[in-house]
């Protein structure tokens, strides 16, 4: 269906229920890009009054389908610190969920079940298409919902990937870094917050003096636009690329699997 017909069908529909609610959940959510993006999105598509998208502050919840079901909300984007939990306690999951072991789009289906979407993935892989085949071995800054995401992505285009944390769970630490070849990773992805206004000053511990030009560097934060990270990178000569772009694909396909799911065909006279 193409994006006018669904748009017709959702302003048109009289199966629609008064007021769909969508949201996005996670902590701290100060400076969250989704809820203007959204609310622009839903006031230029002249649902304003039949869709309505609102940050959920949430630092943890025991049950989160019951605590989404509660607000009576349809679809969230999640966000830090509840990827994995969300894909854990979702019914149902897509393939890039799956992979990842994390999900940052959730959708209630028209049987009251729950699905889990991964949308950073195909996201992220969008935003390299010009860069896939440049190299073949990747380094991966964190291991959260976002990291594992990029990993999966990367895994399915065949590239190598190694994730290193300050937490145990990823291949090395970062101490590690000083005696591994750091130059045969392509591609370094910074998907921990550090970094990210307010705290520009920060970034992640790794050996800046030792980056190649070619190397690229890629920062999975977007504010500001070039990061402590990014800087140190183009100061050795790496390309370097933030994470806006992989953001606005990733709200698209939220976007789109929210509106494909509440659709209610006109031609089925159904509810």
């Amino acid at each position: 269906m193409r994006n006018c017909d669904w748009l017709y069908h959702l302003k048109q529909n009289k199966y629609l229920s008064p007021m769909v609610r969508l949201g996005l959940i996670g902590f701290p959510l100060v400076h969250s890009f989704s809820p203007p993006y959204f609310e622009q999105k839903i006031e230029s598509s002249g649902l304003g009054g039949k869709v309505e998208y609102r940050p959920y502050p949430l630092r943890e919840t025991e049950d989160l389908k019951k605590w989404l079901k509660l607000r009576g909300l349809k679809g969230v984007n999640v966000t830090i610190p509840h990827k994995r939990k969300a894909a854990a306690e979702m019914d149902e999951l897509d393939n890039w969920a799956k992979a990842a072991g994390s999900a940052n789009t959730l959708c209630e289906l028209s049987d009251g079940r729950w699905k889990g979407y991964n949308t950073d993935a195909p996201g992220f892989l969008l935003t390299l298409h010009n860069e896939l085949n440049k190299f073949d071995k990747a380094l991966v800054l964190g291991t959260g919902g976002a990291a594992t995401a990029v990993m999966a992505a990367l895994k399915s285009r065949g590239k190598a990937v190694n994730a290193v944390s300050s937490s145990g769970r990823g291949d090395f630490g970062y101490e590690k870094l000083q005696e591994i070849d750091f130059s045969g990773f392509g591609l370094i992805v910074n998907c921990t917050p550090l970094g990210t206004f307010p705290a520009t000053r920060e970034a992640p511990d790794i050996p800046y003096d030792r980056l190649k030009p070619g190397q690229i560097l890629y920062d999975l934060v977007y504010n500001p636009s070039e990061t402590l990270f990014l800087k140190r990178g183009k100061e050795r000569g790496c390309k370097t690329k933030n994470g806006y772009e992989m953001l606005i694909n990733q709200a698209e396909h939220s976007w789109h699997i929210w509106h494909t799911a509440f659709i209610q065909p006109q031609s089925t006279g159904k509810k």
